[in-house]
């Protein structure tokens, strides 16, 4: 079921980040692993791990999260949840390659590894950053999309997306260019509000 849309008090914007700090909390985890186990997997793979290799980080990265997150503190004035789930990412990443250095009869990829183990850490956190938006603005869409009528999600869809012009999208939709502007807002916000259910962030729509 998708979150709810109205408007949410700052506590509950936070609640999934919030529930996992409970470990008995089994829907809270359900929902977290639902959502954040593609994109760190997708994350390694888009960069040369094979699925195996992949999957084992995976959930070396969501055991750490599991450990870590009854004594995690939100607070964006220290740090951006994001930054937090990269930074556990990378090290487990190096975790894995000391792992397999030590094992080279294993069927992992030394050298791949050792690349993303190497990378520029600026490089590698602006694609996860790129990587952490676009996956949770497609999973805003999939549960905004059914509550947001054809008209205001093609407006939205057109200007935002499309990057086309209010005015060549209300001549589309043969409304006016206040209208465009009135839907593309409504439907900001309701994709902002659904994304800071789970990630408790406001800025991921920014820029």
């Amino acid at each position: 079921m998708a979150p709810p849309l109205h408007r949410m008090s700052f506590d509950t914007r936070k609640t999934l980040i919030l529930r996992v700090r409970n470990p008995d909390d089994a829907d809270g985890w359900r929902d977290f692993y639902g959502l954040y186990e593609p994109l760190i997997k997708r994350f390694f793979q888009s960069r040369g791990l094979q699925e195996a290799d992949a999957d084992d980080i995976v959930q070396n990265v969501l055991q750490r999260v599991a450990k870590a997150a009854p004594y995690f503190e939100y607070d964006p004035a220290k740090g951006k949840f994001r930054s937090w789930l990269f930074t556990i990412a990378r090290n487990e990443l190096n975790r894995h390659f000391g792992k397999v250095m030590r094992r080279p009869a294993s069927t992992s990829q030394p050298e791949v590894i050792s690349n993303l183990v190497s990378a520029d850490e600026a490089e590698l956190r602006k694609s996860w950053e790129t990587e952490y938006r676009q996956h949770l603005f497609q999973w805003a869409c999939k549960r905004v999309r059914p509550e947001t009528s054809d008209q205001a999600w093609k407006a939205f869809w057109g200007t935002a997306v499309d990057e086309k012009s209010a005015t060549d999208v209300a001549a589309e939709l043969d409304t006016t260019v206040g209208a465009i502007y009135i839907a593309k807002s409504r439907v900001i916000d309701k994709l902002r509000e659904c994304i800071e259910t789970v990630s408790g962030e406001w800025d991921l729509l920014d820029s």
